[in-house]
């Protein structure tokens, strides 16, 4: 299957020739302004996550594991807008409602591809959802291979499924794929203006920055090494394990563009938002822990419709947890 050609022959020809030069900083901006003109956050620094994350699918084969980006929320809050958005810049996008799961797996592993789907329209259909669910499972890590049967020979075919993939519903995850994004809830925009606003598909404007993020991959990513680590700037210890292995690519291209492109302090306002995220699955996977308990705790004592002391419920619940809870 051939891809679209996202990369102008007139920029390769100018790179070839030594002729196309790329500043970090005017990329950055050229890639955040096209999230501001079209999307409406409450949170500024989302605008910056959202540029580093779209740049860091041109990279993400220079890590070990690259961050899922759920996007959810209401209907008419913009979700299909920012897939569009993503699909104009990311590397080697690839948007559709219609695509199969044969195209998806091989778009995959010969493109690199960038997948962006609404995850309820893909997986309708019960037996395309075990296959997309295995790629997703396994796809936000490198070396993760997905065996498929060949529909002719009947032998199982290996399929690397590694690369940046974007989700978007109303109803959320599963807590397996949740745990393996960095999610972003779009609520209704009260500036019209932007909210309003169409996104000019056909302007040259995308092609350009495209053409730019091809250029400054090629130009700096031999850079990148020196600033994959950075534990000497984690002074706080609230990314452990899998959130500090999900953030760790926007983390680096955070401290690259502080460093490079003049964005100053833009490391600590990434890291901020990383440790509020954090913390935020945290309450999340603690309550659905607490509620879990509770009700193994009342199946297991309740015996007949009766009072029961709440001490002793307490008392029972205890047993689960290593140290004392407050209630």
């Amino acid at each position: 299957m051939r891809l679209p050609n996202r990369w102008s022959l007139k920029s390769i020809e100018a790179w070839l020739n030594g002729k196309a030069l790329v500043n970090p900083e005017e990329l950055y901006i050229a890639v955040k302004t096209g999230f501001k003109n079209y999307i409406e956050f409450e949170e500024p620094i989302i605008y910056d996550f959202l540029t580093l994350w779209t740049i860091g699918t041109y990279f993400f084969h220079m890590f070990n594991s690259y961050p899922y980006l759920y996007i959810g929320g209401t209907k008419q809050s913009g979700k299909t807008k920012l897939l569009t958005l993503l699909s104009l810049l990311c590397h080697n996008a690839i948007f559709s409602n219609n695509i199969s799961t044969s195209s998806a797996f091989r778009l995959v592993q010969s493109g690199r591809c960038t997948l962006l789907m609404d995850e309820t329209e893909k997986l309708r259909n019960p037996e395309r959802e075990i296959d997309f669910r295995n790629m997703l499972y396994a796809g936000y890590k490198k070396g993760a291979l997905v065996y498929r049967t060949h529909k002719d020979t009947l032998k199982p075919e290996p399929f690397e499924v590694y690369s940046p993939k974007a989700l978007a519903n109303i109803q959320g995850l599963e807590d397996v794929l949740e745990d393996r994004c960095i999610s972003i809830i779009l609520k209704r925009g009260k500036n019209l203006d932007v909210v309003n606003r169409e996104i000019p598909l056909e302007s040259e404007l995308w092609q350009q920055t495209r053409d730019m993020l091809y250029m400054f991959y090629l130009s700096y990513f031999n850079e990148f090494t020196e600033h994959t680590e950075f534990s000497h700037l984690l002074n706080r210890h609230i990314l452990k394990q899998r959130e500090l292995e999900l953030w760790k690519p926007i983390l680096t291209l955070a401290l690259f563009f502080e460093n490079y492109g003049k964005l100053n302090g833009l490391f600590n306002k990434i890291l901020d938002f990383a440790e509020e995220k954090a913390k935020e699955k945290e309450v999340e996977n603690r309550t659905e822990t607490l509620d879990l308990i509770l009700v193994k705790t009342l199946t297991s004592i309740v015996e007949k419709d009766d009072y029961y002391k709440v001490s002793e419920i307490k008392n029972v619940m205890a047993e689960y947890f290593d140290e004392p809870q407050k209630y």
